[in-house]
């Protein structure tokens, strides 16, 4: 019985993996039919090859490393509710869900700035996108008694800082000043929950940066003179974690 269990969860990992393939066939099809798809997809895989995101890429795998490492010690210091109180922790959890990021970009695109929530818009589409492939690719449990293995990397983290990073890279230091703590508290609340590793919570911190940067450059520039003021402050944000 044990071994048929055992062979069934490997059809059932097959299976995913499939799946994800062929998602992904599928989405390159259906960008090279679509002119406006095929736009952003250029569009998002020039901004995510440059230089900058390459370097980000690699530290975020050297962070995720680091902190996956701790991710016992974090857990018992942050579960119950010991740094965070609940109260404070529902709000994390509201920002996480991406609806003050639309409705931002949504302002934003029919009242204010039409190009930036277009970019704000890209963002949370594009790191939801990213967030769930790695979810559903990655199997990771989540802590505590749940079955639940959708947990690396966090998508509350990831659509926090996807938002924070596209209104920081539009209008600058006014905005992050505000909405980089809010992504700090929406990563610090999945903690507080016990829902999320600090190492889901890093990695969703890095994609979400990652995709929002993409995102918000220019179509003419690969590299945005606000990288130079911007990465070492986020860097110095996740090392706080």
């Amino acid at each position: 019985m044990l071994n048929f269990k055992l062979k069934l969860n490997q059809v059932d990992d097959n299976i995913k993996n499939v799946f994800l393939v062929m998602l992904f066939l599928s989405l390159k099809a259906i960008a090279s039919e679509f002119s406006f798809l095929s736009s952003e997809y250029s569009f998002l895989k020039k901004n995510l090859t440059d230089t900058a995101s390459q370097k980000i890429f690699y530290s975020s795998l050297l962070f995720v490393y680091v902190a996956g490492q701790n991710d016992d010690q974090t857990r018992s210091e942050w579960v119950g509710y010991q740094k965070m109180s609940k109260d404070t922790a529902r709000y994390g959890d509201y920002l996480g869900t991406g609806v003050p990021g639309l409705l931002i970009a949504s302002y934003q695109y029919f009242f204010a700035d039409q190009n930036g929530g277009t970019k704000h818009y890209r963002a949370l589409v594009s790191t939801a996108l990213a967030t769930y492939a790695i979810k559903y690719a990655s199997q990771k449990k989540r802590p505590g008694e749940s079955n639940d293995r959708l947990s690396f990397p966090s998508g509350h983290t990831s659509t926090a800082f996807a938002s924070a990073t596209a209104l920081t890279y539009s209008y600058g230091w006014k905005a992050a000043v505000v909405a980089y703590p809010l992504a700090v508290m929406t990563g610090a609340s999945r903690l507080a929950d016990d829902a999320h590793w600090i190492s889901d919570v890093v990695g969703g911190a890095f994609l979400g940066f990652l995709f929002g940067r993409a995102s918000s450059l220019d179509e003419n520039e690969s590299q945005s003179k606000i990288d130079y003021m911007i990465l070492p402050d986020f860097f110095q944000i996740v090392y706080r974690f």
